[in-house]
């Protein structure tokens, strides 16, 4: 076949413009490499052959190799062109072409004029053409599988044609799992064979192009780029070099040019670095591998290949005359987390640094979605230092795990921080309390499988609810952590691989007053006992110190003094950072105290709903308010029942742990002897009497005594365990025994029997269960020989109504008891606490917004649903004793008032200080009234609701000023910081002027989330013990759940871990994010979004990377357990940011 020699040149995509010298020949390479960031595989192409000093094309070649994820390399030829010397100068013959082993044409066997081969060649040359031009053009080699089937090749050949990983619509089509990949490739040698330099080269990111030489990149090169946030210049680029030996090497830099004051650029000789061994002409073993300047386990192929890959990408970058989009790439192959955003630390021998990271609770702007300016706690405290060989040794302890609710604008049902980046540093977690914004996140973790390795230490309270949780999420006990319960202030050491203590955790459970029972923490980071850096005081949230945590801050480091290995002086100092709660400091004077909040809920309660049940709703991780709901109960003679999870849930932990936590009522007891000497004894009279008569009414005869003996006697004979010396000897004894044994039977049925006839004379409601006070000292006398109580629900309401003498003690009741459903007998004896305050799209399941619209279980008839607890709404009244949380002002209004219309009920909820009377129907006017008795100052509202300020209902966990106040000087610390920061103004306009009015030492620091500080005991201003050094990239993981009536079901769970690639100031001075200077464009990435703040504020988008957490390996099965790395960017606004 006669071809135009000029013309097949161009047909098989290899016509240059590129003038060359006349007469001189030339060969053509040009090659291109792309990597899978799923599994791993490598696909290349290079195309070879030769143009004569004619310009005649000859034996071209076009072959695609492949190297498997688990260490083995493939070959395979896709076209062949052979050509000789046509008749004329400018002609060639085509004299075979081939597609892999299948002959398209041959010259002399094939007819060059039949129009079917004429059909065949035309799609196998354009085939050609179009893989030439893609590699020419940088395009991705995983598309070669979609070029030829756009070709029509299958059709030329007659038969299938298979490209191995690659799918024919374009992409990698290679499914192996990465668990078998790291299972396949352990202990192999990372070797590429078939193989030559060139190729070799290509897979490191050189782009080989013989045809044009200002489109080859085959060795070194240079970029310039500026930082525009520092301004700083950099040059980056790949450093290419064969060795004397033949070995082959690559290196991507990143050099700051020229230093700036204030500036710390940072140098980076070794961003990517690989060094292959020459093994043969086409054969090359990799024997060293580094990352962001440290050295990479070459025995993981899963984690080398994806680092190939972004070598790939960033120089196909370089090809372009574009600074690299190094970010980017590092972001795709999942490789972000092995980048350390933290600086370098000082060598472990001069003692390191320690650190603290808040990763939410700080925050005062929306970052990812809908999260960033939620109060809660998530710290990381790292101890870090430098080895001797040069890398980085960092220990770390984290204190909280959060869950964030999004509000109803959300596109998820919450988020948890990003702890993955730290992930192999964290060694253990602690928790300050059960609250949903410092401990639900957990589970989640759990379920991805991230927590088996972990060990978590918290309270018995805590574990409850972190059990709790993980069981609502379906967690398996392989998968969920080891929890140490803290039952003292015993310190923990967290340790390093070798042995060497890091950080030391002092506890104090219970030691903070709040909402919930808190336990605060000391942190202190160490190396050893050579080196102490500091310590952090982190108590979580709090409106005063108890007297035990009073005792512990007072003692502070000093009691690591005892523990093994600690040098007493080396430890004798105060605190050297406190972090407050400053939650409520805008808020003049003493937060309410619980005895005030249940003696105003009481009055109200006396007035509005003497003759009706309640319907108690505090929000349900508010322990304190529980506890002020059952005093209420028991003031008032209210039984108790509970309707919905959580409200069920918070019983069920008084139950098992007390409803104090500063009061074990079974150490507790009441010895009738010292009663009757009282004046006024707490056991009445008759009730002693018929206690002491009962011993009176024993009379144990001989007869009694001779049958006991005998018994004792057949028994002791009998035991052969006993020598015939120590039978004797009892049965000598026996004698006594006897009359004691029969004295106690005799005595136990007389007791039985008064029992029995004190029961008979009680109401019946009462025989159900001991509400009785005298019934329960009789019985408990008779029992123990002493008044003793449960440490439960149902003990503490019996001690309060025995210690304020009542006759009746309130009980409680789960709701599906025949017990409980008899209390509906008489509803306004009866409260019963519901879930749900606030409203808003997460409590959308709660009872009370179900109540509102006629679906809760107080609704459904037991005998339809065996869990319904059916009332008559109208019998009760409603009190929601939690304000509205800032955000859901509108949201908890439009509830309460829904609820009104709906169910005619009279509604009693709380404000910031004070409460509301809602629909009080045609008690207005009495209600008002007896306010005013209470000299209280009622208002109503336009629509008929009345109005009560400065008297509280809410139990507030957080301090106000004065509490703060007292909280700061009980606590001696070097510098006065704050966490749980809900605003700005907060720290502006409350907490910094405070701090100043006290006169106590402060960093003038405002506080955020993502910021890394150094906290260094050594230096001597507190803004130097407390300095940022660095800030992170914000990052959170997104949590999805599938929910009916309710209920997680199915175990469908959807993580998504989106980072927000964006500058905040202090970012990143490491040239990573660069733009280019060559093209004056910012991609797609970081930089741009300071361009465009900058340049257009009013179309700022903000870029966010969004990689999915697979599920569980539970929900998976082992073989794909990892991480998902696939990043999807985002083109919306900071505002809106949504995940694609």
């Amino acid at each position: 076949m006669r071809i135009n020699a000029a013309d097949l040149i161009q047909r098989i995509g290899l016509a240059s413009r590129a003038k060359t010298q006349d007469g001189s020949a030339k060969d053509v390479r040009l090659t291109g490499a792309s990597t899978d960031p799923d599994s791993g595989l490598i696909a290349s192409l290079q195309t070879t052959g030769t143009i004569d000093q004619n310009g005649k094309p000859a034996d071209i070649k076009i072959k695609y190799w492949r190297h498997l994820p688990y260490g083995e390399s493939k070959q395979q030829s896709l076209f062949t062109l052979k050509t000789s010397a046509g008749r004329s100068k400018n002609n060639v013959e085509i004299d075979e072409l081939w597609v892999q082993s299948a002959r398209v044409y041959k010259r002399g066997e094939d007819d060059a004029n039949d129009p079917e081969v004429i059909k065949r060649v035309n799609r196998v040359l354009e085939g050609m053409n179009r893989l030439n031009t893609h590699l020419r053009n940088k395009g991705d080699v995983s598309d070669t599988a979609k070029i030829l089937a756009d070709c029509y090749i299958e059709e030329a050949i007659g038969e299938n044609l298979t490209i191995r990983g690659l799918h024919k619509e374009g992409g990698f089509a290679f499914t192996l799992a990465p668990l078998f990949v790291r299972k396949a490739g352990k202990g192999k040698d990372f070797t590429f064979s078939g193989l030559d330099e060139a190729g070799l080269k290509t897979l490191l990111g050189a782009t080989i192009n013989t045809i044009e030489p200002d489109k080859d990149f085959s060795e070194s090169c240079n970029l310039v780029a500026t930082d525009p946030q520092p301004g700083l210049v950099f040059d980056t680029g790949p450093e290419f070099k064969t060795h004397k030996n033949g070995d082959v090497s690559v290196r991507y830099y990143i050099s700051p040019r020229q230093e700036i004051d204030g500036v710390n650029a940072a140098k980076l000789d070794k961003l990517l670095y690989f060094k292959f061994k020459k093994l043969s002409d086409n054969s090359y073993k990799l024997n060293e591998a580094t990352f962001s300047g440290e050295k990479v386990d070459i025995s993981n192929p899963e984690n080398v290949l994806k680092l190939m890959g972004a070598a790939q990408r960033s120089g196909k970058d370089v090809a372009r005359d574009e600074y690299p989009r190094y970010m980017d790439h590092f972001a795709s192959f999942d490789l972000l987390d092995q980048i350390s955003q933290l600086p370098t630390p000082p060598a472990l021998k001069q003692g390191g640094e320690f650190l603290y990271l808040s990763l939410h609770g700080t925050g005062q702007e929306k970052r990812i979605e809908q999260y960033g300016d939620q109060i809660g706690l998530a710290e990381v405290f790292f101890h870090r230092g430098l080895r001797k060989d040069g890398t980085v040794s960092s220990v770390a302890h984290a204190v909280d795990f959060p869950f964030a609710s999004g509000g109803t604008n959300s596109n998820f049902d919450g988020a948890i921080p990003d702890y993955i980046p730290f992930w192999d540093d964290i060694k253990s977690f602690s928790f300050t309390h059960d609250h949903y914004d410092h401990c639900d996140g957990m589970a989640y973790y759990a379920k991805a499988g991230k927590m088996k390795e972990k060990t978590v230490y918290a309270t018995a309270e805590v574990k409850y609810f972190l059990d709790k949780k993980m069981d609502f999420l379906k967690v398996p006990r392989t998968l969920r952590p080891k929890i140490k319960v803290l039952k003292d202030e015993t310190p923990i050491c967290i340790k390093d691989e070798t042995g060497t203590a890091r950080l030391w955790v002092q506890p104090c459970p219970n030691g903070v007053s709040h909402s919930a029972r808190c336990t605060p923490y000391i942190v202190t980071g160490c190396y050893g006992d050579d080196y102490y850096k500091g310590s952090v005081l982190t108590y979580g949230d709090g409106n005063a110190f108890t007297q035990k945590g009073i005792d512990f801050l007072k003692k502070g480091t000093r009691a690591l003094g005892a523990m093994d290995g600690v040098t007493p002086e080396k430890v004798d100092r105060d605190l050297t950072v406190t972090l407050h709660d400053p939650t409520a400091v805008n808020y003049d004077g003493h937060a309410p105290t619980s005895e005030e909040v249940e003696t105003n809920l009481q009055d109200i309660l006396d007035i509005v709903a003497s003759d009706k049940g309640v319907l108690m709703t505090p929000i349900s991780t508010n322990d304190a308010e529980y506890t002020i709901g059952l005093n209420v109960a028991h003031n008032s003679g209210r039984d108790l029942t509970a309707v919905g999870r959580n409200a069920e849930l918070r019983l069920s932990c008084k139950n098992l742990f007390g409803v104090q936590h500063d009061n074990d009522l079974r150490e507790v007891y009441i010895d009738p002897f010292e009663e009757m000497r009282k004046p006024d004894p707490l056991i009445p009279q008759d009730v002693l009497d018929i206690y002491m008569a009962s011993f009176n009414e024993v009379d144990v005869t001989d007869a009694d005594i001779r049958r006991t003996k005998s018994k004792l006697v057949k028994e002791i004979k009998e035991n052969e365990d006993l020598s015939n010396l120590e039978k004797q000897e009892r049965i000598e004894a026996a004698e006594q025994d006897a009359y004691e044994i029969a004295h106690e039977a005799k005595l136990k049925k007389a007791q039985e029997n008064t029992l029995s006839a004190y029961r008979e004379i009680l109401p019946p409601r009462e025989r159900e269960h001991i509400k009785s006070t005298k019934y329960y000292m009789l019985k408990s006398l008779m029992k123990h020989g002493s008044v003793v109580f449960d440490n439960d629900v149902n003990g503490y309401l019996m001690w309060k109504a025995i210690m304020e003498r009542q006759e009746t003690a309130s009980i409680r009741a789960t709701r599906t008891s025949q017990m409980a459903k008899s209390f509906r007998i008489n509803p306004s004896r009866l409260m019963i606490f519901i879930t749900g305050t606030q409203g808003n799209a997460e409590e959308r399941f709660s009872t009370l917004q179900k109540f509102k619209d006629f679906f809760s279980l107080l609704d459904v008839d037991e005998s339809v649903r065996n869990t319904g607890y059916k009332i008559n709404a109208e019998d009760f009244v409603t009190v929601t004793t939690q304000s509205a949380i800032v955000g859901n002002e509108a949201d908890q209004e439009a509830m309460i008032n829904e609820l009104c219309r709906n169910r005619n009920v009279t509604h009693i909820g709380a404000y910031m200080n004070g409460f509301k009377i809602y629909n009080p129907k045609g008690d207005r006017d009495r209600i008002m009234n007896a306010f005013r008795k209470q000299g209280w100052t009622p208002q109503l509202d336009p629509m008929g609701n009345i109005h009560v300020s400065g008297v509280p209902i809410h139990y507030h966990g957080h301090g106000f000023r004065e509490d703060l106040k007292t909280m700061m000087t009980q606590a001696p610390s070097e510098t006065h910081e704050i966490h749980h920061n809900p605003s700005r103004d907060n720290y502006h306009s409350r907490y910094r002027p405070l701090v100043r009015e006290m006169g106590l030492p402060h960093s003038d620091y405002e506080p955020d989330d993502f910021n890394v500080m150094r906290v260094d005991r050594d230096a001597k201003e507190p803004s130097s013990k407390f300095k940022k050094i660095a800030q992170i990239n914000p990052s959170y993981v997104l949590v999805r759940l599938q929910r009916k009536y309710a209920q997680y079901f199915g175990g469908w769970l959807d993580l998504r871990r989106v980072t927000l690639l964006r500058r905040e100031g202090m970012n990143r001075t490491d040239g990573l994010m660069t733009r280019s200077d060559s093209d004056g464009v910012y991609q797609r990435k970081t930089t741009r979004m300071d361009w465009d703040r900058v340049s257009n504020p009013a179309n700022f988008r903000p870029q966010g990377r969004t990689a999915k957490i697979a599920p569980s390996i539970v929900d998976r099965g082992p073989a794909s357990s990892g991480l998902r790395s696939t990043p999807i960017w985002s083109n919306t606004s900071a505002k809106d940011l949504k995940p694609s």
